[in-house]
């Protein structure tokens, strides 16, 4: 049964991006079993045309899949939400809901620049969100200053960037569960209820963990209030981005 690495939107498929510029755009290029070995692969040009298949497993999450976009065999066309995409012509199916804000083409996909920029949701076009920024984003909305999201958006990234697919299924059951913090060993406790292995449960309390001393240090909370609105956030704002980097 293949495995897919990095949770998508609501359908708990986790596709492989490489480090290619189709990978670092959110396009899903392999998906691999438990072994690691490929069981299917995906190819596209730059607008998002199919230029090559192979394997049966089934994966609507394609082009631009990590961030959200589903392919439908069937039209030949994504769905981005909004609208519908037609890779084959580079244009949007359907005319952009912002109409005059959206500029003279109305029609017009990534604003002519599909190696630069994306558009998930068929509303904008944007540079591919990452991890760090999302996270970034809603640590800033949940009223942290710079300084203190300097401190601890670096270490979260490289946790995520260096095991992602533990980091991701570990967040992916905080995402479902109580977004509170009550200490590492709880923390840990609930992940592994949850089917986390107890190294991977471990890691994640441990980083939330020096996450909030941290933020302690450059004075961002204070007391077990803060400690424990400062874990939640914590928490909140990576398991939000690890299955979506546009969440914020």
């Amino acid at each position: 049964m293949p495995t897919l690495v990095a949770d998508v939107a609501a359908e708990k498929l986790r596709p492989i991006q490489s480090n290619r510029a189709q990978g670092a755009l959110g396009s899903v290029e392999a998906l691999v079993d438990d072994n690691g070995l490929v069981t299917d692969s995906y190819s596209y040009d730059e607008y998002g045309v199919p230029l090559h298949a192979s394997g049966n497993t089934y994966n609507p999450y394609r082009y631009v899949g990590a961030l959200g976009v589903r392919w439908d065999e069937a039209a030949r066309l994504y769905y981005m939400r909004y609208r519908w995409y037609d890779a084959e012509v580079g244009m949007f199916a359907g005319r952009d809901p912002m109409r005059v804000l959206a500029g003279v083409n109305l029609y017009r996909y990534a604003d002519g620049n599909p190696l630069r920029y994306v558009d998930p949701i068929g509303l904008a076009a944007t540079t591919c969100p990452s991890f760090k920024d999302c996270f970034s984003r809603c640590l800033d909305a949940g009223g942290l200053g710079p300084v203190a999201i300097a401190a601890v958006a670096g270490s979260f990234a490289t946790a995520f960037a260096n095991w992602k697919t533990e980091f991701v299924d570990a967040l992916g059951k905080l995402r479902t569960g109580p977004l509170y913090y009550a200490g590492p060993i709880n923390l840990a406790k609930f992940l592994i209820q949850g089917g986390v292995s107890l190294a991977t449960a471990v890691r994640v309390g441990a980083l939330v963990g020096q996450g909030i001393a941290t933020l302690g240090e450059v004075g961002a909370i204070a007391g077990v209030g803060g400690a424990a609105y400062g874990g939640a956030l914590l928490i909140r704002c990576s398991a939000e981005c690890a299955v979506n980097p546009s969440a914020f």
